[in-house]
């Protein structure tokens, strides 16, 4: 580097989009979310968010993140819910359930028109 250059101390980090897309291609390759996480330096909830993105425009399928018998418990509960919050559901699911894998679902119905989008 010459010295009348400017130094840039911070990396520049990608576009949004260009980082969901990253993760995108990563799964695509056959890597798992934990792998993904460790690759791109990320926690493993974020890639689950940025994957989450997906499902909802059914690039990826739901049965390629979690077991069948999830789905249809989380999807009972979202059918017969007053409301489309996490939080509720976590609660009324007795803890068992990861935010991430009650985001997959309500992702995928809200995909397949089984439920409408709800404002949070």
């Amino acid at each position: 580097m010459e010295d009348d250059e400017p130094f840039d101390e911070k990396p520049k980090k990608p576009a949004q989009g260009a980082t969901f897309e990253l993760t995108w291609q990563l799964f695509k390759s056959g890597m798992d979310k934990e792998a993904i996480a460790k690759e791109r330096g990320m926690a493993v909830s974020t890639i689950e968010g940025h994957l989450a993105r997906f499902v909802k425009t059914s690039e990826i399928a739901l049965d390629g993140l979690m077991e069948p018998d999830k789905i249809e418990k989380i999807t009972h509960y979202f059918i017969n819910a007053e409301t489309q919050r996490l939080g509720g559901a976590n609660v009324a699911l007795g803890y068992e359930i990861s935010f991430s894998d009650l985001r997959f679902v309500l992702n995928h119905m809200i995909c397949k028109g089984l439920i409408g989008e709800e404002r949070q």
